[in-house]
């Protein structure tokens, strides 16, 4: 999950990053768990063998809720994500964009018609998003 790890990140240790592009995330772990307790290994490899009731214990402690210290993100984020993810819904990505307006952090969330999952950036819709990537982190 590494634009969980990455949103988690933005919070730990917030002057460290300049600035932040979340691509195709999952943010919420809780989101996770409902989608796990809903249809077994839709997001969880089930070679992992992990039940919701091990992931709800596993993201109870405060380190691993990305989203609790969204507060404390001093980067501007660019939120990328494909509105037609079936793996992870653009919801995930609306949200985020939504409670970080809540907070007061710079957010930009950028939703792409057409685009289905695609954490491997292969799609064409991505010859248009790296130069927009691109302006973002040049930016002052």
């Amino acid at each position: 999950m590494p634009h969980y790890t990455a949103l988690a990140a933005l919070g730990r240790a917030p002057d460290r990053w300049h600035r932040a592009v979340l691509l195709m995330g999952l943010y919420d772990p809780a989101l996770l768990v409902a989608a796990e307790r809903a249809q077994p290994g839709s997001l969880v490899p089930s070679r992992l063998s992990l039940g919701p009731d091990q992931l709800t214990s596993h993201f109870a402690a405060p380190e691993r809720r990305p989203l609790a210290s969204l507060g404390d993100v001093t980067s501007p984020m660019l939120i990328v994500h494909g509105e037609v993810d079936r793996l992870i819904p653009v919801e995930h990505a609306r949200d985020l964009a939504v409670e970080a307006e809540r907070l007061g952090r710079s957010a930009r969330l950028v939703t792409v018609p057409g685009l289905a999952h695609d954490s491997r950036h292969e799609g064409e819709e991505w010859d248009a998003l790296w130069p927009r990537i691109a302006h973002f982190l040049a930016e002052d």
